[in-house]
């Protein structure tokens, strides 16, 4: 027994073996789906309470939130024409403490210079004082030895 295949009945076979490859594909991945659909079914039953709960919340969430803006906003507004007071002021601040540190590096400096200075006669002093101590003290010896050789 012979059969003959024409080319037209060779492709018609292709395309039903492709078109059934393609239908049992397509079970497939409707399954899949399925399967996910019912996962996501099961979470939405266990969350029902909070999810139910958080639409309640929504409205007053949004109205909070638009609220909030609106807070912020004005306190934007008021608060912007003072901004360049403020850094303004800051800036003032900043120059007089940094005048007020040169200064008083001036004036400690100037004080140090004094005390060296002071200390330093001091030390002049002292050591003078003690020459002219030394001179007194042989003035006087000097003096009752010529009182006791008098007598």
């Amino acid at each position: 027994m012979s059969a003959t295949i024409t080319v037209r009945e060779l492709f018609i076979f292709l395309l039903v073996l492709l078109g059934l490859g393609l239908g049992v594909y397509l079970i497939i991945a409707i399954r899949n789906f399925n399967k996910i659909l019912l996962q996501v079914k099961d979470l939405i039953n266990e969350n029902k309470v909070s999810i139910n709960k958080t639409l309640l919340e929504a409205p007053d969430i949004a109205s909070n939130i638009n609220e909030i803006t609106t807070n912020v906003k004005d306190v934007v507004n008021d608060v912007t024409p003072s901004i360049p007071n403020i850094v303004e002021n800051f800036n003032s601040i900043s120059e007089n403490l940094n005048n007020s540190t040169e200064k008083v590096n001036y004036t400690v400096d100037v004080v140090e210079e004094s005390v060296v200075e002071v200390a330093t006669t001091i030390k002049n002093n002292v050591q003078g004082l003690g020459d002219y101590i030394r001179i007194v003290i042989e003035v006087i010896s000097i003096i009752r030895n010529a009182i006791s050789k008098t007598k």
